[in-house]
């Protein structure tokens, strides 16, 4: 009887463990989806979408993997189709431009909640740069010369053109001869250095990391405007995304990307330094921008008809 008795007492322990392990084993297996879609323009670098989403898979499992998320990505090449998603809720989480998320904010109707780091900074400045030797020394000394600049810069590209239409100029692609555009910044600066272009736009991180590597850059190229401070990259998530899992891949977000060492790939093939937190109010250099050209152009156009 007492034999009976420690065998039932032992399989109601080896069943309690079973039911015990198998609820342990389906929380494993059913992670907290996260949706995250991405903004890519072609041809904006040398780096081929293929390679962008082997990167963006090895960034969603290591995220994953260490914050209970299952993270799925997606790339797009579409901005429409992009916001259609996100409005049918298709997409939990999105990075794109600011520029863009600034076009297509009535359709997005949130506010971004993080920004892509560069050389520990969210922001950047974009300078028009030109060689000294040339003598351009005012906007209206740029007609009919040679722009060199990174391809599709939108942002760099609106502020030339806004900076130009102030001045009662057309914009870049009616005022200069030739627009040479390159796949890396510092190519376009490069171009203005040995002569095959007489001004560029370039960020000031990269023109001050050239001048840094060759003061001759320094002595033979200046400045002749700068940009404000703009928030170049936002992320944001979905309003109806759950609180409960927002929070926790918040921190994945924000502390994952900076703290592996295995995206150190990414970091290097995305040129980001992880996420940070932001306020609305720190993109309104960017929808001044807008608005400014929009104004401008608008007026623009008008003069010319």
């Amino acid at each position: 009887m007492k034999i009976v008795k420690v065998w039932r007492t032992l399989c109601g322990i080896l069943l309690c463990g079973l039911i015990f392990c198998s609820s342990l084993g389906a929380q494993q297996v059913k992670k907290t989806l996260l949706n995250v879609g991405s903004y890519y323009e072609e041809n904006i670098t040398e780096v081929d979408g293929r390679d962008v989403s082997a990167a963006l898979a090895v960034w969603a499992k290591e995220i994953g993997d260490q914050y209970g998320f299952e993270v799925k990505t997606s790339l797009y090449i579409s901005m429409e189709q992009l916001a259609e998603d996100f409005i049918n809720k298709k997409i939990d989480f999105v990075t794109i431009p600011t520029l863009k998320y600034v076009m297509f904010a009535s359709a997005f109707k949130v506010t971004p909640e993080l920004a892509n780091v560069r050389n520990n900074r969210i922001t950047t400045r974009y300078l028009l740069v030109v060689n000294k030797s040339n003598r351009n020394n005012a906007l209206t000394d740029l007609k009919n010369k040679r722009l060199a600049i990174r391809k599709n810069n939108a942002l760099g590209r609106m502020f030339l053109d806004v900076e130009l239409m102030k001045s009662k100029l057309p914009r870049s692609d009616r005022l200069f001869a030739a627009i040479q555009e390159s796949t890396k910044e510092n190519q376009a600066a490069l171009a203005v250095f040995f002569g095959q272009a007489d001004a560029c736009i370039i960020t000031d991180a990269c023109f001050g990391t050239m001048v840094e590597l060759n003061p001759q850059v320094g002595r033979q190229l200046k400045v002749m405007k700068t940009s404000p401070e703009f928030v170049e990259m936002v992320a944001f998530f979905n309003k109806d995304y759950p609180p409960q899992y927002k929070e926790r891949s918040m921190e994945g977000l924000v502390n994952g990307v900076r703290e592996s060492k295995r995206l150190n790939q990414f970091r290097l093939l995305f040129n980001t330094e992880g996420l940070k937190a932001i306020t609305s109010e720190e993109l309104d250099t960017v929808r001044t921008l807008f608005a400014d050209y929009n104004r401008l152009n608008g007026e623009n156009k008008k003069q010319h008809h």
